[in-house]
């Protein structure tokens, strides 16, 4: 686990800073617990970055996300 921070590091700071999160988070939560937290902060990062440097709109942000985890355009 150690040599792979190098290599996320390498990604830049901030995946550095959410894989070393998420890696405290499962050790202290468990493996669920903490990659849904990590994951959650990861989206709300996301969002908050689109939404305010980009000026991309609220709804088209959220309609990206599930664009972005669906096969053909529709929730399963």
């Amino acid at each position: 686990m150690i040599a792979d921070r190098v290599y996320v590091a390498h990604h830049g700071q901030y995946a550095l800073i959410l894989a070393l999160l998420c890696a405290f988070l499962v050790f202290q939560l468990g493996i669920f617990e903490g990659l849904l937290i990590a994951m959650a902060i990861h989206g709300i990062v996301n969002y908050i970055v689109l939404n305010q440097k980009d000026k991309i709109p609220s709804t088209i942000v959220i309609k990206k996300y599930f664009e972005k985890f669906t096969d053909d355009g529709s929730i399963n």
